[in-house]
């Protein structure tokens, strides 16, 4: 019996979610159907609300909302009758499990925003995650309470925080290095991806980079363009939004980058390692699609507010295509892990570094 109930702010009062996301989505073949887009968690006697944006609605409210992943108490009665998406004991056995709060809290504090850019948190993140991995991974034995809760206070300190900012401004990666693993990826899925929306915005954001190519003659829409071509392309278009809408695209990941650690439990991964890369591979694959779509290159040079507009119903779109062609399909982590080894990327060191991409 659930005595206590946390939610995040932009789901605390999303009612009739089933109805809401049903009008939304639709159902296409290829297409898991979603029903309710609430994830409801427990853990020991307290209930968690989350959301998955594969909804378009929940994506809206998650991503652009300021207030959207404060966390709130909310009456677990508002709960009752509703489907548990997962049980996580209180006083869980193996190690692993047991230190869920601890891990969460964690790196929900190096995520927050403040003094540094999304990308740096993120590398927080992972180099916590990278730490304790030699002693704490699904199964472990032999397993040394003291020693995380050592890494945890460490990580934490303002001095080693610093430390890391440094080390992050001395870490550079190629971009076409990144953008061969992206494009791997999003190739992948329009070759094979049993999501229809999602190919359907793959073929969009590629066939952008033929239309409207970054320099030279145009090209024929059935030619190929190489890795360099499309990093050229990329690199203006990101530029050009990141000038005026950096703050703007900085909380959307961020968001994305909370809610992933909220609704998906860790425990889900073999190792916290694990569970950061996923989210990383991610982030910079959504980053691509969205910085990308043919929607914010037609209006590169509308009126300031005009090209907002249209930059939050793009970030709409394509987190809850992504998202609800992703959940449901175990082979795309898979076929990031091939990517990243085709590319001799497969350090965590890598993986982050595709985050200035």
């Amino acid at each position: 019996m659930a005595t206590e109930c946390i939610a995040t702010r932009y789901m605390s009062d999303f009612r009739h979610a089933g109805a809401a996301c049903e009008d939304d989505c639709g159902d296409e073949v290829g297409e898991p159907k979603l029903v309710d887009p609430r994830v409801i968690s427990q853990v020991g006697e307290r209930l968690e609300l989350a959301g998955t944006l594969a909804c378009p609605e929940v994506a809206r409210r998650c991503l652009l909302n300021s207030d959207a992943m404060e966390l709130v108490d909310l009456d677990p009665g508002a709960l009752a009758g509703t489907s548990l998406s997962r049980e996580h004991p209180a006083l869980a056995e193996p190690p692993y499990e047991r230190y869920l709060d601890d891990v969460r809290a964690t790196l929900l504090q190096l995520l927050a925003p403040g003094r540094d850019p999304l990308p740096q948190r993120l590398f927080f993140t992972a180099y916590f995650a990278d730490l304790v991995h030699p002693f704490f991974f699904r199964g472990v034995e032999l397993f040394d309470e003291g020693r995380l809760a050592e890494e945890i206070a460490w990580i934490r300190h303002p001095e080693v925080l610093e430390d890391l900012r440094r080390r992050w401004e001395g870490m550079r990666f190629p971009n076409l290095t990144a953008m061969g693993v992206v494009l791997r990826i999003v190739l992948e899925r329009f070759e094979h991806g049993g999501s229809t929306r999602l190919r359907g915005l793959i073929h969009q954001v590629l066939q952008s980079y033929l239309v409207h190519p970054p320099a030279g003659p145009a090209q024929d829409p059935g030619e190929s363009m190489s890795a360099a071509q499309v990093v050229a392309g990329y690199e203006a278009r990101r530029d050009h939004w990141e000038a005026e809408f950096g703050a703007d695209l900085d909380r959307y990941f961020t968001h994305y980058a909370i809610n992933y650690w909220l609704k998906d439990f860790y425990t889900d991964s073999p190792s916290l390692l694990v569970h950061t890369q996923n989210l990383l591979v991610r982030m910079v694959v959504l980053r691509f699609l969205l910085l990308s779509h043919p929607d914010l290159v037609a209006v590169a040079d509308d009126p300031l507010e005009a090209r907002r507009v249209v930059l939050e119903r793009s970030a709409v779109t394509v987190f809850s295509t992504f998202s609800r062609a992703i959940e449901h399909d175990p082979a795309f982590l898979g076929e990031c892990e091939a990517a990243l080894g085709r590319a001799n990327a497969q350090t965590l060191a890598h993986v982050v570094l595709l985050l200035r991409f």
